[in-house]
């Protein structure tokens, strides 16, 4: 699906253009977001930096091709939890508190990094840039509490999205989320891969002569000529839940965020292809008994263990739609299609139980911030069918209101079979109902 998405967008957007380069300067920060599958304690998102400099050639007027030479520290730590224990012999008339509390954990990698990346920027003055890509990592230095030899590279996936600005013909200012996901094992106690979310800012320089002015204003004048090419900046809300069998009652469903940008390509006045790129936060609520912190899994041994827990299961998804628009100044659409999404990183946070009966009478309460990575597939597919409405703003701006429901066809539980009791839920899909707001304006 990825491809045929980047050759339409190609196909559409090649154009004679002069060649550029630029080059510049990056500074910003990262959240560290470990990937991996620890169960046993909270991994605290730290600080750390990031600073370098990039180089962009870009051959037409809405891509072109990236790369930079950074440096960067992603600190992670590990507090593992905190047991406040209940505990009532019957020879005793009072109760008991006992905490513990165990030693944190902390790991300190320091990178030089090269990234590649393929960028979509949209033909405005205010530029709108999307990128992906891959990136290769060394690592020149390092600590760790339990004394391992991490890895000396790593590599993975980088994502981003930002906004550009020119302040002159040969300066631009800009600003980049990022997310990166890396593929190297280096926490071998809980198969940890390196991630991070990053914020960067910038200054560009456009090195061979100025920057020619083939941007659009940001209200341009109506023109006779038919737009056949949309771009909108959307955002809003999901309300998700899954299909899981054995405990119908205790899966909920759960809110979470939404956000993105989505291009429609006009085939005629009223079809359309339309596709894009979005965050969704999915996930699930779940309040049983089980044996297990996120999914339904018996408890089969003398003890009662109840779960309050929220799954949150974030996502960069792509869909391929058919848009059939309707109606006179007030305009009506109806898509439908297929997504394809990549998991960034899954979690599970709440409160657990554990209930002890025999001689004694024990109560553990435990605080739950489990990644669950390792149980959850990397990717996930289904179907959409969602429909909405678009308010004229300004000449052929548009503010698009929409709602569109999303149904898994893809188990995405993987998890180890010897966890699992008799009759647990091994199956998981996806749904969720997801409503948005966006910005719609022309680009070609």
């Amino acid at each position: 699906m990825k491809p045929l998405i980047i050759i339409l967008f190609l196909i559409i957007s090649v154009q004679c253009y002069s060649q550029k380069f630029s080059v510049g300067i990056l500074n910003g920060v990262n959240r560290s977001n470990i990937n991996g599958n620890q169960e046993s304690g909270r991994w605290m998102n730290k600080p750390g930096p990031v600073s370098g400099i990039f180089f962009n050639y870009s051959p037409f007027q809405m891509w072109s091709i990236q790369t930079e030479i950074s440096k960067m520290t992603i600190y992670y730590e590990e507090k593992t939890y905190y047991y406040p224990i209940y505990w009532l012999d019957k020879s005793l008339s009072a109760n008991s508190i006992m905490p513990y509390y165990y030693m944190n954990h902390n790991w300190n990698y320091s990178f030089y990094r090269i990234p590649f990346q393929l960028k979509f920027s949209t033909p405005t003055r205010i530029k709108f840039n999307l990128s992906a890509g891959i990136y290769f990592s060394y690592r020149y230095d390092y600590s760790e509490s339990l004394n391992n030899t991490p890895p000396k590279h790593d590599f993975g996936y980088i994502y981003s999205a930002g906004f550009s600005y020119p302040i002159t013909n040969s300066l631009k200012v800009f600003v980049d989320g990022r997310y990166t996901i890396g593929r190297k094992v280096f926490i071998d106690q809980i198969n940890g891969r390196n991630g991070t979310a990053e914020m960067i800012f910038g200054i560009g320089y456009y090195a061979f002569g100025k920057r020619k002015n083939h941007s659009k204003d940001f209200f341009p004048s109506d023109s006779s000529n038919r737009q056949v090419l949309f771009l909108t900046y959307k955002g809003g809300f999901s309300e998700s839940s899954n299909n899981g069998h054995q405990s119908r009652n205790g899966y909920s469903s759960n809110g979470g965020f939404i956000g993105g940008v989505s291009f429609d390509y006009y085939l005629n006045k009223n079809f359309a292809i339309s596709s894009g790129l979005t965050f969704e936060q999915k996930g699930y609520r779940f309040k049983d008994s089980s044996a297990t912190r996120f999914i339904y899994n018996p408890v089969n041994y003398p003890a009662s263990i109840y779960n309050n827990c929220k799954v949150d299961i974030n996502y960069i998804v792509i869909p391929l739609l058919l848009k059939l628009k309707f109606g006179g100044k007030l305009k009506y659409y109806i898509n439908g299609g297929l997504y394809s999404g990549l998991r960034l990183n899954a979690r599970v946070t709440g409160k657990s139980k554990l209930e002890l009966r025999g001689e004694s009478y024990t109560l553990n309460e435990y605080t739950v911030y489990d990644d669950i990575d390792g149980n959850i597939k990397d990717n996930d597919w289904g179907w959409v069918l969602g429909g909405g409405i678009l308010i004229p703003f300004y000449n052929k701006y548009s503010l698009e209101i929409g709602c569109n429901y999303n149904s898994g066809w893809k188990n995405i539980l993987d998890v180890q079979p010897s966890i699992l009791n008799s009759g647990a839920d091994k199956t998981l899909k996806n749904k969720s109902l997801n409503f948005t707001v966006g910005f719609q304006i022309p680009i070609l």
